[in-house]
């Protein structure tokens, strides 16, 4: 029997192919990869990477297991997060929730707001990131993992990032006292200008009497 593990395809070709170097190239990078996939495939039957601090067993993982977005630089503490969370995903992507959690995996806080809760166009959203980005290389990692994750129907609207502005501020005040005085002339009595009017009246009534000559 054949052990694939540790056998060199181009000693199974034919005779009269094996010294042909091209044959020969080709088989050899063929069992170089047999090689080293055989080599973590013991240790790739467990699809939980609870435990696993290898570097290079966590990216054999990650993609056997097709991980979106799998960054071979992250710390393993996030990559085992990010492996053991991707089954998961899968299940429930083209929702909010996922576009969530696959910002989540990459260590982005953000939220999604969908068209009706901002009255905007009709199978759109937006989300809100708190944080900062410092290149445009960022910011289109965003989009690229937004647009693996949300369902076709739905279209990006805008990102809306949240900055936290920390500085000093600082206030004063004065107390101010003062007395007033105020210096009136001595009070005295207006004299009395009260005084009696008397008013009168008649009715007066006439008629007009009008004697005409006759014709």
């Amino acid at each position: 029997m054949i052990n694939l593990s540790n056998s060199e395809l181009h000693q199974l070709l034919p005779i009269n192919l094996r010294d042909d170097e091209d044959i020969k190239a080709a088989a050899q990078a063929v069992d170089k990869s047999t090689h080293s996939i055989y080599s973590l495939a013991d240790k790739l039957v467990f699809h939980s990477s609870s435990g696993i601090q290898d570097n290079e067993v966590l990216d054999a993982l990650a993609v056997d297991l097709h991980v979106d977005f799998y960054d071979k630089n992250l710390p393993p503490e996030l990559k085992q997060e990010i492996i053991d969370s991707s089954m998961l995903l899968h299940m429930v992507k083209g929702t909010a929730g996922a576009v969530e959690k696959a910002l989540a995996n990459v260590g982005l806080e953000g939220r999604v707001s969908e068209w009706f809760e901002y009255g905007g166009n009709p199978f759109f959203f937006r989300i809100e990131i708190n944080e900062s980005f410092k290149t445009e290389k960022d910011l289109n990692k965003i989009v690229d993992i937004v647009n693996s994750t949300k369902n076709r129907r739905s279209t990006l609207e805008e990102i809306l990032i949240k900055r936290s502005l920390e500085s000093n501020l600082y206030f004063g005040g004065i107390i101010s006292t003062r007395n007033k005085i105020q210096i009136r002339p001595a009070a005295f009595k207006m004299p009395s200008i009260q005084q009696t009017k008397y008013y009168a009246g008649f009715i007066s009534m006439r008629t007009r009497t009008i004697i005409k000559s006759e014709v």
